[in-house]
């Protein structure tokens, strides 16, 4: 959480470092402004950014007198959007009534006047969520102009005065977006209809520019669009449907998997969605639908992408083969049909939205203990429990889904053909199956994991159905679609497997606190009833054969005991 700095105070620290050139005091100051820049330093503030605002901060103060010091105060420098949605502001003042941003540019940049009241428009779209009025500057260093955003979408040329005047006596010094859930401008077309209808959703500028690819490629006839869980590529999907359908195009979207609203959800959207079950009562198809979007087809069956591809309609795929569930789905690989087929247009998504940082890592650590480029977290909206039984499980989920709002998500359930017999039945009847789940997200989720999930020794999660008989899904694969459908919280519900919950915690949910207090993470601790009996087991084996060595022996005065504690000996 960073720290804002006064115009006063930034300006002495300029100076100093103007005279001696020393950048200590600067990259003080800036990790004060944002203690996250040890770790994402590209985000935030260069050195020449700083410049463009000391000669803005020169001017300003210029035009306050002793009365008007309090208006230096509690400015915000390079605040980025703790979610995936890459906006960055570069200066922010929060007060009672108010909000005032003022971006900084170097020079003017290529789309000019256009580019900067686009900025300022954007900006104000999430700060509004605050509800107050906004202030919106944006100062060009180079020819020393500066612009304001009027009625919310005008742009007209100000004067720093004009500024000074504005930026209101009083001020907080705590940022604000802090405390808000931004992540429900990140929404998905399926659950929250309504409000994609209602344009509350939100577009980065990544999304916005492949959306301009896709539109200029949109001719060739076949479009492919690929990306990882959590780039946005159903909510860039139904963004395109609805400008082909303002364009005049008629237009179909198929979802290739449980979709039982898509009536409900074609009303509220004015262009038809359907599920992919309903693709074979749509009679002349091609001449119908001028562009067909498909969500989710890497789980399309090798008739159905034949069959699309037949159509003379536009075909855009979005896809995304990790997200396969399937064996059959796995090796049929979509994807690299369409990366190997020279019709298709390929638009690639890289970065995540959906998910905020904090749970993006917490989902790619359990995944995987060597994940790289994981930050240490608290991880306040990470929860977990334990039980030794399904039937108290089930009474713990059924009581938070059915009294506080949680969506439960657990494996789907399988019949096998021969018999009938049902595997992996679910342990909660509110829950919903991975399959349900696919396309869509939920506020408040509780994942499932059993005896039979384990931590393999390269630190990676691993399903041993050896015990089980035949199950058609890939169990690793529907843990990570459940993990990825969270928006705000999730909670693990451990049964039957120790081992996870100690994992778990040491791993994750302990790994920051323990890092900073420099905590040993013991594999066993035992207590001895005399140092002779202590130093005969300095190296002893756990219950499941791992061995152990001591690595601290040490004396208890309370207990009258001497501990030991062990580590794995490897």
């Amino acid at each position: 959480m960073g720290k804002p700095v006064n115009l006063y105070s930034f300006l002495e620290i300029m100076n100093l470092f103007k005279t001696t050139k020393d950048s200590q005091l600067i990259d003080a100051m800036r990790r004060l402004c944002d203690d996250n820049i040890l770790h994402d330093a590209e985000n935030f503030f260069s050195v020449e950014e700083l410049y463009d605002f000391y000669h803005l901060a020169q001017k300003l103060v210029n035009c306050l007198d002793d009365s008007g010091f309090r208006k230096a105060d509690n400015f915000f420098l390079g605040y980025s959007v703790p979610i995936g949605i890459s906006r960055q502001f570069d200066v922010l003042r929060f007060s009672k009534q108010t909000i005032v941003n003022i971006e900084l540019k170097d020079s003017m940049p290529p789309e000019r006047l256009e580019g900067i009241c686009d900025q300022l428009k954007k900006n104000q779209f999430f700060l509004k969520t605050l509800n107050k009025q906004v202030i919106s500057y944006t100062y060009v260093d180079d020819i020393n102009k500066i612009y304001q955003l009027k009625d919310g979408d005008r742009l007209v040329e100000s004067q720093v005065e004009n500024l000074a005047q504005s930026i209101p006596f009083e001020s907080s010094d705590k940022n604000e977006l802090d405390s808000q859930r931004l992540n429900h401008f990140v929404i998905s077309p399926y659950s929250e209809a309504e409000r994609f209808a209602s344009h509350k959703y939100f577009l980065n500028d990544h999304q916005l520019t492949k959306k301009n690819e896709i539109g200029k490629n949109l001719q060739s006839n076949r479009i492919g669009i690929i990306g990882g869980a959590g780039t946005g590529k159903s909510l860039l999907l139904f963004d395109l449907a609805r400008t082909l359908k303002e364009d005049g195009e008629k237009v179909l979207v198929i979802f290739v998997g449980q979709l039982d609203n898509y009536k409900t959800v074609s009303e509220l959207l004015n262009f038809e969605v359907i599920p992919i079950r309903c693709i074979s009562t749509i009679e002349n198809i091609e001449s119908n639908y001028d562009t067909i979007l498909v969500d989710e087809a890497q789980r399309l069956m090798t008739e159905q992408y034949d069959f699309l591809l037949s159509l003379k309609s536009k075909i855009v795929l979005s896809v995304d083969h990790p997200q396969t569930l399937h064996p059959c789905e796995d090796s049929r690989n979509i994807e690299g049909k369409i990366k190997k087929d020279n019709t298709f247009k390929v638009t690639e998504l890289e970065q995540k939205v959906r998910t905020d940082r904090e749970m993006a890592d917490f989902i790619s650590k359990l995944m995987n203990l060597s994940a790289r480029n994981i930050l240490p977290h608290d991880y306040n909206n990470v929860s977990l429990n334990y039980f030794n039984t399904k039937e108290t499980a089930r009474k713990f989920i059924d009581n938070k889904v059915i009294y506080d709002d949680w969506t439960c998500i657990e494996f789907t359930e399988y019949r096998t053909k021969s018999f009938n017999n049902k595997k992996k039945p679910m342990i909660s009847n509110c829950s919903i199956s991975t399959h349900e789940a696919v396309g869509k997200e939920y506020n408040k989720v509780i994942v499932v994991i059993d005896r039979l999930v384990e931590r393999n020794i390269d630190g990676k999660l691993a399903y041993h159905s050896s015990e089980e008989s035949f199950y058609p899904y890939l169990e690793m694969r529907l843990l990570f679609e459940e993990l990825t459908r969270v928006k705000q919280e999730l909670m693990i519900v451990i049964i039957e497997n120790p081992k996870m919950y100690v994992d778990i915690q040491k791993n994750l949910l302990s790994w920051k606190k323990d890092q900073l207090a420099e905590v040993k993470t013991y594999a066993q601790e035992r207590n001895y009833e005399s140092w002779d009996d202590a130093f005969k087991n300095l190296g002893i084996t756990l219950p499941d054969g791992t061995p152990c060595k001591a690595a601290k022996v040490e004396y208890i005065e309370k207990k009258d005991k001497v501990k030991v504690s062990y580590v794995l000996d490897s």
